[in-house]
């Protein structure tokens, strides 16, 4: 499946801090030692499927999930907790189907351009190949999501962006933000939509400067 990693994601790898760094221990907490966008048989969840809580819910949706990581929702619940009249997942995947066509497309374009040859040209049309493959995954999907609340931490929600990956049972949820001041590490649930509830769910936060 496409590995999404942002230049942010990289930079945390080898220069970022993660939440266990901070003094500022959290409940919600639970890191792994496994980086999932490293394997190629973990599914990166399309951005669309992933909406983080408005603010206005934001300790609504907290206590909700006070003794569990994750519950699973109605669809008019889940549109309320993100603030909008209603919600429809099988829009949200279209959206995420349509942006995988094009940036399959895209990256076609790019590997018949005479100024790429050699490998060059053969990485990008490998990431056109696996685009196509994402966009056909998205379609399977139709009709199946389900809505769930999820727990998840944040250090800086205004300079990042959640990054979720599953595979089987297992889910890993982590927000990387940039940043020059370590302030406190706050919880912050998202909304995701998934075939099935998993039952390992791991949460990280980390900052880079």
């Amino acid at each position: 499946m496409i590995k999404n990693i942002t230049w942010l994601a990289c930079l945390l790898l080898y220069v970022g801090f993660s939440a266990s760094t901070f003094a500022n221990y959290d409940t919600w907490l639970n890191k792994t030692s496994i980086s999932p966008w490293l394997d190629e048989s973990v599914y990166q969840l399309p951005t669309q499927l992933v909406i983080p809580v408005a603010k206005s819910e934001l300790q609504k949706a907290i206590e909700m999930l006070k003794n569990n990581q994750i519950i699973k929702i109605d669809y008019h619940t889940a549109a309320q907790l993100v603030g909008i009249n209603a919600i429809n997942p099988d829009y949200l995947l279209f959206k995420a189907y349509s942006e995988a066509e094009q940036k399959a497309k895209n990256k076609n374009e790019e590997a018949k351009d005479p100024f790429f040859a050699g490998n060059a040209a053969k990485r990008m049309q490998k990431e056109a190949n696996d685009y196509y493959r994402y966009a056909a995954y998205t379609k399977t999907l139709h009709g199946k999501l389900k809505a769930y609340l999820v727990r998840a931490l944040v250090l800086n929600e205004a300079t990042g962006g959640f990054s979720v990956y599953s595979k089987g049972s297992e889910l890993w949820i982590y927000h990387h933000s940039l940043g020059k001041e370590f302030g406190p590490i706050k919880r912050y649930p998202i909304i995701l939509f998934l075939e099935k509830q998993p039952t390992n769910i791991y949460i990280d936060t980390g900052m880079a400067q």
